[in-house]
């Protein structure tokens, strides 16, 4: 474990040169800090103040600096209104020769999520520009698959490589047809258009039980595929929702339960590091239920940012959705010692202006609640610098149909998109 140690420190700090961004802003009033951990590691700790990077802000730098989103945009947004998309549940995205690859986890025959382990797939969309919206263009991984974590590979024997959950064999050919006599889900009516929200339900046969499936991966030399299964695709312990990262100098890292690390995409894979702790445990709070890991490193250390719940309901069931807690981060200075943060990094609500070319004032910002927000991945650009966050999202303003969860569980009755929300890139004086 001391190699291993050494190993993963000296890994993150050769590269720092060539690390994600160095853009700061002027300081916020702060309480005292006495090193960059006390700014989340997404500032400098500066004569007890923290200066914070591009892109965070608030006391303790902990806090998303989230932009406006112009709609539509993202994939599945306005629901049936056009006829080739799909429900969605987040995804990732690649750049490349001036288009906007996404892999999408999405939920086949406009079914709802409730249908998502015999209905999920991996779709390619793609768009002009980063935040769409992305029209269908193949489908990369067939049913069953979900959650995409799409890489770009480094001096590989692939170009690309897809991680992912269950192995592309369907569980119900066809998937789920949830609507009698194939009939699409009722228009969203026009003045309620940012509430994507048609309060229908499955009408079909009963779903099929839904089950864990193990990780994978699916490489490929071309963003049209064809994907191939890597075989072994479980080359370290069973994991859900594995999340993948390639540091600045090529190496791989998987958080899989724990952190994995590999030169090749082949393996072998080797543990260097566990995130979670009795200790970084006790620093959150006790209530919050955590899932959906993404991986990522900046030039002043190690992050992840996780969907977080109040399983059993808060606000609950009915009630309206603007307190959900959806997000949570820990960080760490070398990879090795983990620290939870108290506060959620972002919430449930999105600001929205509609362009002038759909109709809407364009100096206009409304207010979009979403029930949840779940899947956090983080779009960078050429120069390593965080420029969109990206989630699945319930468009459900509050829950009626779960008694007990609230409004982390109205996912599955009602439409869910994937929302692509930029990130400022400079911190909000």
């Amino acid at each position: 474990m001391v190699a291993a140690r050494h190993m993963l420190g000296l890994v993150l700090w050769v590269g720092v040169a060539a690390l994600l961004f160095d853009g700061t802003s002027a300081a916020q009033a702060s309480p005292s800090c006495t090193s960059d951990l006390n700014c989340s590691l997404f500032g400098e700790c500066r004569g007890g103040a923290c200066i914070c990077d591009a892109g965070w802000g608030g006391p303790q730098c902990a806090t998303m600096q989230l932009l406006p989103v112009t709609f539509p945009q993202g994939y599945g947004m306005v629901s049936s209104l056009q006829a080739d998309v799909n429900s969605s549940w987040g995804g990732n995205i690649i750049a490349s020769g001036g288009k906007f690859h996404m892999y999408v986890n999405a939920i086949s025959n406009q079914c709802l999520l409730e249908s998502w382990a015999e209905n999920s797939r991996i779709d390619h969309v793609v768009s002009d520009t980063v935040e769409g919206p992305y029209k269908y263009l193949d489908t990369a991984i067939n049913m069953t698959s979900s959650n995409p974590a799409p890489v770009v590979l480094s001096g590989d024997v692939y170009k690309y490589a897809i991680f992912h959950i269950f192995n592309g064999t369907t569980l119900k050919p066809g998937g789920e047809h949830c609507f009698p006599n194939g009939s699409r889900i009722p228009p969203v009516a026009a003045d309620a258009r940012y509430v994507f929200d048609n309060g229908q339900k499955r009408n079909g046969d009963a779903a099929l039980g839904a089950y864990w499936g193990d990780h994978q991966i699916s490489v490929s030399n071309s963003l049209d595929g064809p994907w191939e299964l890597l075989q072994p695709g479980n080359a370290f312990p069973k994991c859900n929702n594995p999340a993948p990262w390639v540091h600045p100098n090529g190496t791989l890292y998987c958080l899989c339960g724990e952190i994995w690390t590999a030169e090749s995409i082949k393996g072998p894979w080797r543990n260097v590091s566990s995130v979670f702790t009795r200790e970084s445990h006790a620093e959150w709070p006790k209530a919050w239920h955590h899932e959906d890991p993404f991986l990522f490193t900046t030039k002043r250390g190690w992050h992840v940012l996780y969907h977080a719940s109040i399983p059993d309901g808060s606000p609950g069931a009915g009630q309206n959705c603007t307190s959900s807690v959806v997000s949570a981060h820990m960080f760490s200075v070398d990879g090795l010692v983990w620290h939870p943060s108290s506060i959620s990094p972002y919430g449930t609500q999105v600001e929205v202006q509609r362009s002038a070319a759909d109709g809407g004032d364009a100096t206009r910002v409304d207010i979009l609640t979403v029930a949840t927000r779940e899947r956090p991945k983080l779009v960078f650009d050429a120069d390593g610098q965080m420029t969109h966050l990206i989630n699945g999202v319930c468009g459900a303003p509050s829950c009626t149909d779960s008694t007990r969860t609230g409004c982390v569980d109205c996912k599955y009755k009602h439409w869910d998109f994937t929302l692509i929300q930029p990130i400022q890139q400079s911190t909000r004086d």
